[in-house]
């Protein structure tokens, strides 16, 4: 049992993607924006151009789910941070997902940004993982 669940963990891990905004597929990214089961305004492409300086994205899959990744550099260290205007941030998918696998995707978003003040959405639950620790 424990072999097949750390299986599972390792197939999801390797299907969460970085992708830089300049290499975003905007048609398949606004798609999953469009019809997420928890889509915000501040999801798409074009408002995150308009209030953010930064931002890129985790992929799951082929855009199953996203979440944008609002970031800035200080002292050269990248962070994430919440820009003005953007109430629910987080992870945005097109079919239900685990809490695990949403705690998966947002450890994946701390392999590169070591420091974060952003807000999710109510539809993320990761924080329900057992054990569980958000950073």
């Amino acid at each position: 049992m424990e072999y097949h669940l750390q299986t599972n963990i390792e197939l999801i891990v390797g299907m969460i993607h970085y992708v830089k905004r300049k290499d975003l597929d905007l048609n398949k990214y606004d798609a999953c924006i469009n019809n997420a089961i928890n889509s915000r305004i501040y999801g798409y492409s074009w408002y995150l151009d308009i209030v953010a300086d930064n931002w890129d994205v985790l992929v799951l899959n082929d855009y199953e789910a996203v979440m944008p990744l609002t970031w800035k550099k200080k002292w050269g260290i990248a962070y994430l941070y919440q820009p003005a205007f953007i109430q629910q941030g987080g992870i945005f998918y097109t079919t239900q997902l685990s809490a695990a696998t949403q705690k998966l995707i947002t450890d994946k978003a701390f392999e590169k940004f070591k420091f974060a003040e952003i807000t999710f959405n109510y539809f993320n639950n990761f924080f329900l993982c057992k054990p569980c620790r958000v950073r």
